[in-house]
């Protein structure tokens, strides 16, 4: 005769289920055997105490993957584990729901749990500065680095840390703001000699300026201007501070000497904006690039307006939509893209009087405007708006400089689509602006390198590190707590006084719970040099849908792969452009 349970029921009784639409029959002994003590799903199914749904022949129905069933009743009835091909991870979730013990003790061991200190390239933590009103969902907005200084920006406070300058002892905080009236939406910093650091935020009513002095910067000055509001875009140019208003057509400096405001006002709207040092280039919408040296903010007598400097007209007039410079050898190279997505490159040898720029390469394989350019010593980068389609091409040199030969080689043509917020916060551009970044390369002491920093949709735990050159990967960093990232930034820390080593590169990331983490771009550069890059762009399907497994993807726009959208509304053919690059030569 059967033995019975303490409730009653025969141990030998036969359980029909099915699961996912697969039928299964097994005895309710081997169903509860490893949870006579512990307890199961299948313990409190059988026992009445969970809500149980019959089919129309009268099985248990289970919506869960039958295919890691198998593995796991299979165990059920021998104690032996087969996976059958699946992967461990997959299984241990299933064992996890039916909450299978045994199995779940075993397969946790194949499983590589995440380490919570970290991986080869994590160097450092910095918990969330304690406030008695701190909130746990305060995340970091935006992130700015400067040599040995890094300013955090949270929805109503900044902080300012500096690290020491043999790197042993970590990051100290110097510097606590105010409690703000307004969510931060730029964030910008300069430390502008040993000791003495700028900081500047931008909010919805003001720019905020503080200049720490002294070690401890106990005694920092703050300026704000309620006058300068709606702004666009902020950063240092030498010492002065840049902003640029959200209309385009107002150009704003704050001169660290005399310690004012100047103004510029235009008639056609600014499209693109770069410096060099001191110097300001920008791109209006009639194809016109202006310069500025902010350090003598030379300005017209009648009117006291900037007094901006004509640079260059492009051929076609094409609003100019990005900018970048490069020096060479006595000579500057500068990029820029248009919104009849040409890629140009202008030359200007310093060393002949008049200095007259001249357009040397132009490219037109974009369909949308050109968003970001960026040139090197070895590459020429351009990011157009649609899906952050990525065009590089090689630059060949000689003597440092172009030759009179059209240099560029195609060499890479790749894709950056991401997922982002639909109502984004004003600060998500900047806080989580993707590249190019310049760090320096593992090849040559003083050779720059381009990175690009890809996130994939806003809730994610975390990012790829990419040769923005050839769009291989070089990295992937993911969040030690498990925390999304909310915002991040890439930074060369020079070291004063060690001219023949190369600088610390850090990828730094801020995220949902306030913390900030560390992550060190030289030792992952170095790998990929020594093992030569992986031939792996951008994330394959799997790992897409891995990094997505714990966001929710509400509220937030999909990309699509559709032209309908360009700002193109002229495009003016390319001939004219060849027609004067070949006349230049």
């Amino acid at each position: 005769m059967a033995s019975t349970s303490g409730d009653g029921a025969l141990h030998g009784e036969i359980i029909n289920l099915n699961v996912g639409g697969r039928y299964y029959s097994t005895s309710r002994e081997t169903l509860t055997w490893p949870s006579v003590k512990t307890g199961s799903f299948f313990v409190t199914l059988l026992s009445g105490r969970l809500p149980s749904q019959l089919d129309s022949n009268g099985a248990y129905f289970i919506d869960r993957d039958p295919d890691c069933f198998n593995v796991i009743l299979e165990f059920l009835r021998t104690r032996t584990v087969n996976l059958r091909g699946l992967p461990p991870a997959t299984v241990l979730r299933e064992a996890e729901y039916f909450g299978i013990w045994p199995l779940i003790q075993r397969l946790r061991l194949c499983h590589p749990l995440r380490n919570k200190c970290g991986d080869l390239l994590f160097t450092s933590f910095l918990h969330p500065p304690q406030r008695n009103e701190w909130s746990p969902d305060n995340p970091v907005l935006l992130i700015a680095a400067h040599q040995d200084c890094l300013a955090i920006a949270y929805t109503d406070i900044v902080y300012c840390y500096r690290s020491s300058h043999d790197g042993i002892t970590g990051w100290k905080l110097i510097f606590t703001s105010r409690v703000l009236s307004s969510t931060p939406t730029k964030i910008a910093l300069r430390c502008n000699h040993e000791t003495s650091v700028s900081l500047a935020v931008a909010a919805a009513e003001q720019v905020i300026i503080w200049t720490l002095d002294g070690d401890d910067c106990m005694s920092p000055r703050e300026t704000s201007d309620s006058c300068v509001t709606d702004i666009r875009d902020l950063f240092f140019a030498a010492s002065q501070l840049v902003a640029i208003c959200n209309d385009c057509l107002t150009l704003v400096i704050w001169h660290a000497a005399s310690r004012a405001w100047r103004c510029k006002k235009f008639d056609k709207p600014l499209c693109s904006w770069t410096n060099l040092f001191a110097v300001l280039y920008a791109g209006r919408e009639d194809g016109m690039i202006v310069s500025l040296n902010t350090d003598s903010l030379p300005t017209r007598i009648q009117d006291d307006s900037l007094l901006m400097t004509p640079f260059f007209q492009d051929p076609n007039k094409c609003p100019i939509t990005s900018l970048c410079c490069y020096t060479a050898v006595d000579c500057l190279e500068l990029a820029y893209g248009t919104a009849a997505g040409h890629v140009c490159i202008l030359v200007n040898n310093q060393t002949e009087v008049p200095s007259v720029p001249f357009l040397f390469a132009a490219f037109q394989v974009h369909r949308h405007h050109v968003d970001r350019v960026a040139l090197s010593k070895h590459f020429l980068i351009a990011v157009c708006a649609g899906d952050n389609h990525v065009r590089t091409w090689r630059l060949t040199r000689f003597r440092g400089l172009l030759p009179m030969q059209p240099p560029c080689t195609p060499l890479a043509s790749y894709r950056m689509l991401s997922i982002v917020p639909s109502h984004p916060l004003p600060s998500y551009p900047n806080g989580n602006y993707c590249g190019p970044y310049t760090i320096t390369s593992c090849n040559q002491l003083h050779d720059m390198e381009l990175i690009m920093v890809y996130k994939l949709a806003p809730d994610v735990n975390s990012l790829t590190i990419l040769n923005a050159s050839s769009g291989n990967r070089l990295c992937q960093i993911l969040s030690i707590d498990s925390s999304s990232i909310s915002a991040f930034t890439a930074y060369v820390k020079e070291r004063p006084g060690k001219v023949d080593i190369r600088p610390s590169q850090f990828v730094v990331t801020g995220h949902s719970n306030g913390s900030i983490q560390f992550w060190d771009l030289t030792t992952a550069m170095e790998i990929t040099t020594t093992a030569s890059e992986q031939e792996v762009t951008l994330l394959s399907p799997n790992e897409i849908l891995d990094a997505l497994e714990p966001c929710e993807l509400a509220d937030v726009i999909i990309p699509q792969s559709d032209y309908s959208n360009s700002i193109i509304t002229d495009a003016v053919p390319l001939t004219s452009v060849v027609t004067q690059c070949e006349e230049n030569l």
